[in-house]
């Protein structure tokens, strides 16, 4: 997508010339694919004159000041990890608020001396 953005000049770029002029190691299929997705994610924007041709526009440039995948990743990663810890707490509250029931209502009946 970096190369893209850094192409912004509306003609379009296929696939195969993308992962060449930005060196990147991987086969023709799956450049493709990247570019078919990150299309479908609405940062490519595809030409209708029958070639297979891609061009960035704004939200592409946005996403990647924002930091990209990578930044959408991370905060993925910390969203997991508040929910984990969420459904954690959730899961320990009621048989811990039961014991503290029991051992509050222990108390009071030994102040009453009824223990």
């Amino acid at each position: 997508m970096t190369f893209y953005v850094g192409n912004m000049d509306g003609l379009g770029i296929s696939p195969e010339d993308a992962y060449t002029k930005a060196e990147i190691d991987i086969d023709r299929p799956t450049s493709f694919l990247m570019c078919k997705l990150m299309s479908e994610d609405g940062f490519l924007y595809r030409h209708s004159d029958g070639l297979v041709l891609y061009a960035a526009n704004y939200k592409a440039k946005l996403f990647l000041d924002e930091g990209g995948y990578i930044n959408q990743k991370r905060t993925s990663d910390r969203k997991k990890a508040a929910s984990w810890m969420v459904d954690t707490f959730d899961f320990l509250k009621y048989p811990l608020g039961i014991i503290l029931s029991i051992l509050g209502l222990y108390k009071i009946l030994l102040n009453l001396n009824l223990i």
